[in-house]
């Protein structure tokens, strides 16, 4: 019985060390993919498009996507807010699915919060966030980056929702390309 739990126990421990060493292999090819893309924005189509929201006009969007050779968006991104709040979302896509997420936002007392969300097959496999309150005098990038342990408790339900709203967003944004 004991030999039995000693070799649970370093199989257990042997596959979440090959799960972390997965995770991080996955996290550093989203990086090299994020890196290609933003390097390389001259290389692909850009389409700048507004979107009118009749019924909430905060939520006009101007969208800005850049287009691959086969017409598949790779980066999609919009600014939002009035009344000093403001929200910046990033979007990138590789074959047609988000592979990562970027989201700053600011209230107006100058909190700021700044999101990224690393993506493997739908799923978030890394949530990291900053956050700076208006009374604190570093700037967001000398703050460390926290996981977002909300996230990962709920990364099922999580997930979903901002792939949902990066496929709602992609939709909204062909569509008034296609209007055109």
């Amino acid at each position: 019985m004991k030999t039995t739990l000693i070799v649970l126990t370093l199989v257990f421990f042997q596959f979440f060390a090959y799960s972390q060493d997965l995770t991080e292999k996955h996290i550093k090819e989203i990086r090299n993919e994020y890196a290609y893309i933003n390097s390389n924005l001259a290389k692909f189509s850009k389409k700048e498009i507004f979107v009118s929201n009749d019924e909430v006009y905060w939520r006009n969007t101007n969208y800005t996507g850049y287009l691959n050779d086969k017409n598949q968006l790779v980066f999609l991104t919009y600014k939002v807010g009035e009344e000093g709040y403001g929200t910046e979302i990033q979007y990138y896509f590789k074959n047609d699915k988000l592979f990562f997420n970027y989201v700053y936002s600011i209230d107006p007392e100058e909190n700021e919060t700044e999101e990224r969300y690393y993506f493997y097959d739908s799923q978030i496999i890394k949530a990291l966030i900053k956050e700076r309150k208006f009374d604190n005098k570093l700037s967001l990038d000398k703050i460390a980056n926290k996981e977002n342990k909300e996230v990962i408790k709920n990364v099922v339900e999580f997930s979903k929702i901002q792939v949902d709203n990066a496929n709602l967003d992609k939709k909204q944004f062909f569509d008034a390309i296609n209007k055109e």
